[in-house]
Formats: C-alpha cells, structure tokens, sequence
C-alpha cells in the first residue's frame, strides 16, 4: 500500500486509530493486539537474535582466552613485555595483567 504524501497525510488525519508508518506506508494498528502469525514471527525474531548474542558472547570469550594463551606462550619463547605490548597493541601493565590472570594458568598442554 503506497500512498503519496498528500494522501497519507489526509490518511492520517482522518483515521480514528493510531498509524504506524513503515517504509512500506501506512499500517493501521490494532490497538497492541497482535495476531497469532505476528506472534509467532516476533518469537521466531528474538529467538534467532538471543541465539546471535550467545554464539557472539562464546566466540568473544574464545578469543580472549586464545589471546591470553598467545601472550602467555609469547612471553614464555622470549618475547619482552614491550614486545608483546606493542605487537597486540596492549598496554605494558595490560600484558602484565593478561600474563598474572588465572587464564594464563589455564592453558592447556597441547597449546604449549
């Protein structure tokens, strides 16, 4: 339903119920209620967007430990902190930090 900008803007005045306004035009709302197909879709829609955060949430978690274990490994081949501060673009007392943190205890023995 496209309506030209005149016509919406009458549309709007003379409707009695609230317009939302779409990049599609107009949609008359029903007053909050919604059926049981949009319901659904609006489920289905957080659903896949919480699955996202999550798989978002472990793979950031991956990396930080992955990060960790890099710095560790470095630090223990030779790398001076400010060789690892610079490479990772961490801050000396950052790198300090990363290399006391109970993940750089955690790493297992097939990584180093």
């Amino acid at each position: 339903m496209n309506l030209g900008g005149r016509v919406a803007l009458e549309l709007k005045t003379t409707l009695s119920r609230p317009v939302c306004w779409t990049a599609a035009g107009p949609v008359l709302s029903l007053g909050g209620v919604e059926t049981n197909d949009e319901i659904r879709e609006r489920i289905r829609r957080e659903q896949r967007l919480a699955a996202r955060l999550c798989l978002a949430t472990e793979r950031l978690e991956a990396a930080q430990r992955e990060r960790i274990w890099a710095v560790v490994e470095s630090h223990q081949s030779g790398l001076s902190i400010r060789q690892i501060a610079a490479a990772t673009g961490l801050s000396l007392s950052r790198v300090h930090q990363l290399l006391g943190s109970d993940g750089s205890r955690e790493i297992p023995r097939w990584l180093s």
